[in-house]
């Protein structure tokens, strides 16, 4: 141990002991860091996927810059021969020399961390990546280290030892990609998806990047670093003890074969693994452990229906193995879960029943020797219980991988269901905007014309895809609620009658779920002259708080402001050139188009928790009476919030003035509730009146209706400020669609469905940063620790040089 330390000690002082190791750890910094950086703020993501993407890359040109004087200098000066007649076996030396570089190169990965450390200043990261990616980093910087060092010890020339280390690094790096299996597997199968797995480091790196520590990738980046520290260590032993080249040859042979199998090996069993997500996204999650232990009455059965691998295009060989893997995940889970593998190509009667079940193959593209073809296959999933439909996945491929767990528990949990789920919906239709012209033409053409337009029907549609009953309703005497559902969702009311709000009353009290999302204020968007947009409030009247004051909650009159904005693209009329009008989308930014990040948002709440971002277009603030809500016994819980530079103004019915959207000319009043979930039993508003009637009732009608008695039973209320980020054109952005399935999961079916879902990886954005913190945060990550090294380096040399001076001063007293 000490020969290893002697030699380490020796290796490690001579990086410093010279300008390289500073000119190596400032250029490394400059381009990595440096690059991050340029997109950084662009893609206002608080993660570093974009760092740990590009760092194999750098690594394959910076890695050989670190070894390839390790073992050339000492050829080329003659030092070998001195360590020869050192009492050091050639293991010492290898593993001194690759321990001296090790801690070089982790010295210089460490000066990169100060990018999470500003990730963590400016939002909420996922440490799981962020700390696997720096594991990946370390373990294939050591194994390309071991390259380094190997092919070092093979020549003299330090040129020659960077390049051909460069290249041996590219190239298994390359070998782990998708495109060279790909290549490789079009002219002999099998063969590049089996050096992907056993060879090629880009997969394995991959894999630990994205914060999953899987031993079968660990073993390989230990095993290789390992393969070429030994072979190293067999090329010094035979220049110190002058034996000839056949034992070298059969030594790399034998080991490259021995560390190839073992990773083949290896690579088909499972030996568990490591999530580091936040909410271990890569694994079956405990609320879908909790959904399958309540599975008592009848098994589910779950059917694979995939082709042979050796019939599989090169990029979906591994499918069946990871949906085995989940599979039998469900297995150990819970013992009603049983899962078949069938392969459908071995039985043409079997083909023709799936057909009549809607599971049929489908063309997947693959790469023949070359030339694009085309392979007909299966991958598809049947889920069967008692005597229900099955539920059919008719395509299972690796880019939905991701999505299955979700996809495989809903269709459980629902089939499960004693009745399908009924969900009513409220919203406001509005008269048709179609050209006179189109409507003319649908006429002739004896089509009929809509009279009114529908702005809310992708959230019937959405609901209905997960398997809910979805009535509409615009709650009127023809048109009201029936007598049997689950949850009621009001989206931008506009002037509630008495009645409708008697209505939404009886559901509350009577222990109804209630969604609401009420929109106080539209905005219009329309060209001035001398360029520009004149964008104008306009106030909808939704007539709700009369109600909700009730209950404790309001919703702000004023018109909120908030500097975390977000970019809408208007279209807008133009004239082009005196000749037409077109229409173009102009970028507006105003602090009406509020931009809500996972910063805001309640984690502690299943709908919120893992919501990336939202859109919250011209809402409205949130207003709590916490003294009545305490009064009523009810519970009132925030889901999200603005952000702390939030203003308002009052509706004055003018168009929005410069100075209106200036936070430096208003008070900021913080942050404010914009939605919440307030439960218990709620009181009767209409308590001691009879029932209002329906606008337009006949007096004798209306003479008849009498106070009606309520059974009461607690509900929940979730009020939002805001119904237009749940239309047709906003509920795409963001998380918006997200969260209204989150709202109506846990009204409906209860928390465990939403942590299934929301288990996915949703990005986080840094909180809205000025132009001086951006200029401070690339000084800080670019500039700041070049520049102490660069002092120390200076430092380091000028103390040197002194005692070399102090040294020969005393030679000379000496002499």
């Amino acid at each position: 141990m000490s020969n290893i330390m002697t030699i380490f000690r020796r290796e490690f002082a001579a990086y410093f002991n010279v300008p390289i190791a500073y000119i190596f750890i400032v250029v490394f910094l400059a381009v990595n860091s440096g690059l991050f950086m340029t997109s950084f703020f662009l893609a206002g993501t608080a993660d570093m996927r974009g760092f740990f993407a590009l760092l194999p890359i750098t690594l394959i040109i910076f890695i050989p810059a670190i070894t390839m004087r390790l073992w050339s200098e000492d050829s080329k000066g003659g030092t070998i021969a001195l360590l020869q007649s050192f009492p050091i076996t050639p293991g010492h030396l290898v593993l001194g020399k690759f321990l001296a570089s090790y801690l070089f190169y982790l010295i210089t990965l460490a000066s990169t961390m100060v990018i999470p450390i500003m990730i963590m200043f400016l939002g909420n990261p996922d440490l799981g990546p962020i700390i696997g990616g720096y594991f990946g980093a370390a373990l294939l910087g050591a194994f390309y280290l071991s390259i380094g060092l190997f092919i070092s010890s093979l020549f003299k020339d330090q040129i020659i030892a960077f390049i051909l280390s460069m290249v041996a690094c590219f190239v298994f790096y390359m070998v782990g990609t998708d495109y060279i299996s790909i290549i490789l597997d079009g002219w002999v199968s099998g063969l590049g998806s089996g050096l992907m797995a056993t060879v090629g480091t880009a997969n394995h790196f991959s894999s630990i990047e994205r914060g999953v520590l899987d031993i079968r990738d660990i073993i390989y980046f230990i095993s290789y670093t390992s393969l070429f520290l030994w072979l190293n260590s067999v090329i010094v032993e035979q220049v110190m003890r002058r034996l000839a080249d056949k034992r070298f040859i059969a030594n790399a042979f034998v080991g490259l074969a021995v560390i190839f199998m073992v990773n083949l090996v290896v690579g088909g069993m499972n030996f568990g693994r490591f999530d580091l997500t936040d909410g271990n996204i890569y694994t079956v999650s405990p609320a879908s452990k909790n959904i399958l232990r309540k599975l008592k009455d009848a098994p589910v059965t779950i059917r694979y229906y995939v082709s042979p691998k050796q019939k599989m295009p090169a990029a979906m060989k591994n499918i069946e193995q990871d949906v085995t893997d989940m599979l039998r995940e469900f297995e150990l889970v819970s013992d009603q879960v049983k899962f078949e593998v069938i392969d459908p190509t071995s039985d043409v009667d079997v083909t023709s029943k799936l057909e009549e079940k809607g599971i049929m193959p489908f063309d997947a593209r693959s790469i023949e020797k070359d030339s694009f073809g085309i392979k007909r296959i299966f991958s598809a999933l049947a889920v069967s219980y008692l005597d229900k439909p099955e539920e059919v996945l008719p395509q299972v491929v690796p880019q939905n991988l991701a999505g299955l767990e979700y996809e495989l528990l809903s269709r459980i949990f629902r089939m499960t269901m004693e009745t399908k789920p009924t969900v009513v919906l409220m919203a406001p239709y509005d008269v048709s905007q179609q050209d006179p012209r189109m409507q003319q033409y649908m006429r002739n053409m004896g089509q009929e014309v809509p009279e009114k337009e529908d702005r809310y029907k992708q959230i019937a549609q959405l609901l209905s895809r997960e398997n809910y009953n979805v009535i509409r309703t615009e709650l009127t005497e023809a048109d009201p609620l029936p007598a049997e559902y689950d949850l009621l969702i009001v989206l931008s009311p506009r002037s509630l009658s008495d009645r409708q709000r008697y209505e939404i009353n009886k559901a509350l009290v009577s222990g109804k779920n209630v969604v609401m999302g009420v929109q106080n204020y539209k905005f219009d968007y329309a060209p001035q002259r001398g360029g520009g947009l004149r964008v104008t409030p306009n106030p909808t009247k939704p007539v709700v708080n009369d109600l909700l004051s009730h209950y404790g909650v309001t919703v702000n009159d004023d018109i909120l402001m908030d500097n975390n904005q977000e970019m809408l693209s208007v279209p807008t009329q133009r004239n082009i050139g005196g000749l037409f009008n077109a229409t173009v989308d102009t970028p507006v930014k105003l602090p009406v188009q509020i931009k809500i990040t996972d910063q805001n948002m309640n984690p502690d709440i299943s709908i919120t928790n893992r919501v990336s971002a939202l859109l919250y277009l011209w809402g409205s603030g949130l207003e709590a009476d916490k003294a009545k809500l305490a009064e009523l016994g009810l519970e009132h819980q925030i889901l999200f919030e603005s952000s702390p530079t939030t203003w308002t103004i009052p509706f004055g019915g003018t168009p929005i003035m410069p100075t209106d959207i200036n936070p430096r000319e208003h008070e900021i009043i913080g942050e404010q509730p914009l939605a919440m979930m307030v439960s218990g039993q709620f009181p009767n508003a209409y308590q001691g009146t009879s029932m209002p009637s329906w606008p337009g009732q006949n007096d004798s009608m209306a003479a008849a209706i009498t106070e009606e008695t309520l059974i009461e039973a607690p509900g929940k209320l979730l009020l939002y400020g805001c119904g237009e980020m749940f239309s047709d054109q906003i509920l795409g952005a963001a998380g918006n669609a997200l969260l209204m399935l989150n709202s109506v999961d846990a009204l409906v079916l209860g928390d465990d469905l939403i942590n299934v879902r929301t288990k996915l990886m949703t990005q986080r954005f840094i909180q809205e940063t000025s132009a001086t913190a951006k200029m401070f945060w690339r000084f800080f990550v670019i500039i700041l620790l070049p520049v102490i090294l660069v002092a120390i380096g200076i430092a380091r040399y000028m103390m040197r040089r002194k005692r070399r001076e102090i040294y020969q001063r005393l030679v000379e007293q000496a002499g």
